[in-house]
C-alpha cells in the first residue's frame, strides 16, 4: 500500500540522535474534584508507566464560575506530596483564557496575583516542584488577555519572597498567525518582542489547525530559535497530542470540531525525534475530556467512586471510549525522546483506533451547532489505524467480520496483512472501512486481528470482540476508541 510505504520511510527516518529530555503531561485540575490521595497515587504511577516524568498542573480561577473551586488548593497540595513520595515533576500552569471580559468567567472574579503568586510560593516549598535554570517553570494556557505587565509584576512580586520563576506561556494568536501565514519566524520573534518579561514558550497547538495536511515543526523551530535570537533561557516546550475533538453541543459552530488527527500521535512524536528536539515534551493532556485528548483511564458514568466526573453532553462521545492503549505507544517514543536510540522491540505490542460511525452517519444527537454538524467533519478517513511493534515473527491479518465471536470475513472487506520478521521499529497500517459500508441500518463492523507463526499458517491468536462499528449512532462522535491485543498476545514467542 503506498500508505505503508510512506510510514516505511518515515521510520527510516528516525536517526540516532543523543538527547535528553523530560516529559510532562497537563492534567486538567477541573476534573480533580472527587480525588483522593490513593487516586493521584493511582494515576502517577500509571503516567511514569508510561514515560511520563511530571504533570503540569493546569488551575482555573477558584470564583469565575458560579460554582466555587477552591477545592483546587487541596487537590494541589495532595498530588505535591504523592508527586514527592513517588519521583514525579509538578508544574504549576494556569488557565489565562479565563478573564473578567470573557464569556467562560460570569462573575468577572478571574486570575489575581495573589492567588497566583501563593500557589507558586508553595510550590517553592515542595521536592516535586520542577525547575528550569534554578527558577521554577511556570506555564500557562494564554495569557495575552493579561499582558507583559502582569507577568513582569508577578515576577518582581515573587523575587521580593526569594522566588524565581521562569514563565514558558503559550499564546494562540502568535501560534495561529505563525501557522497561517507561513511567517514563523517573524510571529515568534513578535511574541518575544511584544512580551520581554517571559523566558521560554509553550506550543500547545499539537494538531493542524482546521487544515486537512499533517502538521509541520516548521512554527516549533521558528518558537525555539526565538527564544535563542531574544537571549532568553527557555525553555521550548513543544505539545504532542493522539487527537482532537470537541462538542459542546451549542448553536455555535466553532463549538463543535475536529481537527486532522488520524496518525497524529505517531507523526508529531516523529517530529519531536527528528525535528526540533524540544527541551521539553508536554503531552497536552492525561485527562481533558471534552477535547479527546485524554490518556487516562476513561471514569464510569454516573459514577461515585474517587476520580469520577460528570461530563454533562460531552460524556456521550467521552464514557466506554478508552485511550489506554495509546500510552503503551506512547511509551515508545517517550524513551526514544529521551535517549536519542530507537527502542529495542521487546514485548508484542498492536495497538489500533478508529471512530466507531463513518464520519457521513446522520446521529440523532450531537448536531446542535448553528451549521448543523461538526466543523471539520470531513477531514478524517473512515478506516482503522494499526501500529505494531511486535517481538515475535509472526504474520498478522485484519480485516473487518460481521461477528464478535466468529473469525469469518465479511464479504467485500478489505484486509492488511503484514510481517514483523526482522522488525526493528513500529509498523504503521490503514484498514479502510469497507466501500459497502453499511448495507443497512442495523450493519456493523467487528475489527479482527489474526496472528500467525511465521511461514506457518496456523492460528496463534486472535481477537475479533473489538468495539463494534455500527451504522446507527446516537451521538455524532468523532473521539476514535482504541483498541489492543490482550496481555496473553504478549506471552506468543516466535
Amino acid at each position: 500500500m503506498k500508505f505503508a510505504a510512506l510510514v516505511a520511510l518515515l521510520i527510516s527516518a528516525l536517526t540516532q540522535t543523543a538527547y535528553a529530555g523530560l516529559v510532562l503531561a497537563n492534567f486538567e485540575l477541573l476534573y480533580a474534584e472527587t480525588y483522593t490521595v490513593d487516586t493521584w497515587k493511582t494515576d502517577i504511577a500509571s503516567a511514569k508507566a508510561a514515560g511520563i516524568d511530571g504533570f503540569a498542573l493546569v488551575a482555573v480561577p477558584p470564583n469565575c464560575q458560579a460554582q466555587d473551586l477552591s477545592w483546587q488548593t487541596d487537590k494541589i497540595k495532595d498530588a505535591y506530596n504523592v508527586a514527592g513520595s513517588l519521583d514525579f515533576s509538578i508544574v504549576p500552569a494556569f488557565d489565562m483564557t479565563y478573564h473578567f471580559r470573557t464569556d467562560n468567567c460570569p462573575t468577572g472574579t478571574a486570575w489575581n496575583m495573589t492567588y497566583q503568586s501563593t500557589l507558586i510560593s508553595d510550590a517553592s516549598k515542595q521536592s516535586a516542584t520542577y525547575h528550569w535554570n534554578d527558577a521554577i517553570l511556570i506555564t500557562t494556557r494564554e495569557g495575552s488577555l493579561y499582558g507583559d505587565d502582569y507577568f513582569s509584576q508577578m515576577k518582581g512580586l515573587l523575587e521580593r519572597q526569594g522566588v524565581n520563576i521562569s514563565i514558558a506561556p503559550y499564546m494562540t494568536s502568535y501560534v495561529e498567525a505563525a501557522q497561517k501565514f507561513g511567517e514563523p519566524e517573524k510571529d515568534a520573534g513578535s511574541a518575544f518582542s511584544d512580551y520581554p518579561s517571559i523566558d521560554g514558550f509553550y506550543n500547545e497547538m499539537a494538531w493542524p489547525n482546521n487544515v486537512r495536511q499533517n502538521l509541520t515543526c516548521d512554527v516549533d523551530n521558528a518558537f525555539k530559535g526565538a527564544i535563542k535570537n531574544a537571549g532568553r533561557t527557555g525553555p521550548y516546550i513543544m505539545a504532542v497530542s493522539p487527537w482532537y475533538y470537541e462538542n459542546l453541543n451549542t448553536n455555535n459552530p466553532a463549538d463543535s470540531r475536529v481537527q486532522y488527527s488520524d496518525t497524529l500521535w505517531y507523526y508529531r512524536w516523529n517530529g519531536v525525534i527528528t525535528d526540533t528536539k524540544p527541551d521539553i515534551v508536554n503531552i497536552v493532556s492525561w485527562n481533558s475530556w471534552n477535547t479527546s485528548t485524554y490518556l487516562r483511564d476513561v471514569p464510569e458514568a454516573n459514577g461515585t467512586t474517587p476520580g469520577c466526573v460528570e461530563l454533562g453532553d460531552q460524556g456521550n462521545y467521552v464514557y466506554g471510549i478508552n485511550h489506554t492503549s495509546w500510552r503503551t505507544m506512547g511509551s515508545h517514543y517517550t524513551q526514544y525522546y529521551k535517549t536519542g536510540s530507537q527502542p529495542e522491540i521487546k514485548n508484542n505490542d498492536l495497538i489500533y483506533w478508529y471512530r466507531v460511525h463513518r464520519k457521513n452517519a446522520e446521529c440523532r444527537g450531537g448536531q446542535a451547532s448553528a451549521s448543523g454538524g461538526v466543523q471539520n467533519s470531513e477531514f478524517p478517513n473512515d478506516s482503522v489505524f494499526i501500529w505494531a511493534a511486535v517481538r515475535a515473527q509472526v504474520e498478522i491479518d485484519v480485516f473487518f467480520g460481521n461477528d464478535p465471536h466468529s473469525q469469518d470475513m465479511r464479504p467485500g472487506s478489505p484486509k492488511v496483512t503484514f510481517s514483523t520478521v526482522n522488525q526493528t521499529g513500529p509498523q504503521l497500517f490503514e484498514l479502510p472501512f469497507p466501500d459497502d459500508f453499511p448495507l443497512n441500518s442495523s450493519d456493523v463492523l467487528y475489527p479482527h486481528v489474526l496472528v500467525y507463526p511465521a511461514n506457518i499458517h496456523r492460528l496463534a491468536y486472535s481477537k475479533y470482540n473489538s468495539v463494534p462499528i455500527t451504522a446507527d449512532c446516537a451521538w455524532e462522535n468523532f473521539n476514535p476508541v482504541v483498541e489492543s491485543l490482550g496481555p496473553d498476545f504478549n506471552q506468543i514467542i516466535g
